[in-house]
């Protein structure tokens, strides 16, 4: 059984230009109000969200929310057996992705991954990680994922 070994975070005009290769997945964040990345054909599973970066409550801003979370874990859960390796990509490949994958990075111990990296978006990390273990106390989920 392969799991996931590798996980990368691109701004989305670098992932726009990303050829998929092997056993690729894409997890793609946009803003509500920016169009979808047009990614190339060929990944193994694309999944799609949106929300600003906002670690606070912004007016009109769409902030990372459970559902969100929900969404990422159950694509995980879905694709990790057939994935060695994810892209997350958000706007300018800083904060959202970084979150994200740093997330991705943990659960599945990969060792080659820049944990230095301190500008990723902290509540999405938070809220990732607390649903993680929410779903770990259930039973939800394969336990002791996390390094």
């Amino acid at each position: 059984m392969s799991r996931i070994r590798q996980v990368e975070f691109l701004s989305q005009v670098e992932a726009e230009g990303r050829e998929p290769r092997g056993r690729s997945g894409i997890i793609s964040i946009t803003s509500p109000d920016i169009r979808p990345a047009s990614l190339k054909p060929g990944w193994r599973s694309i999944l799609r969200i949106s929300f600003n970066d906002a670690e606070e409550h912004e007016p009109g801003a769409v902030l990372f929310s459970e559902t969100h979370a929900r969404s990422i874990l159950s694509w995980l859960d879905r694709y990790e057996d057939r994935l060695d390796h994810v892209i997350v990509h958000c706007y300018a490949g800083v904060s959202r992705s970084a979150a994200v994958a740093r997330f991705i990075a943990d659960r599945y111990v990969i060792a080659d991954f820049d944990r230095d990296y301190d500008f990723y978006n902290k509540r999405i990390l938070r809220i990732l990680e607390r649903h993680f273990a929410e779903r770990v106390r259930r039973g939800t989920c394969r336990a002791g994922e996390f390094a």
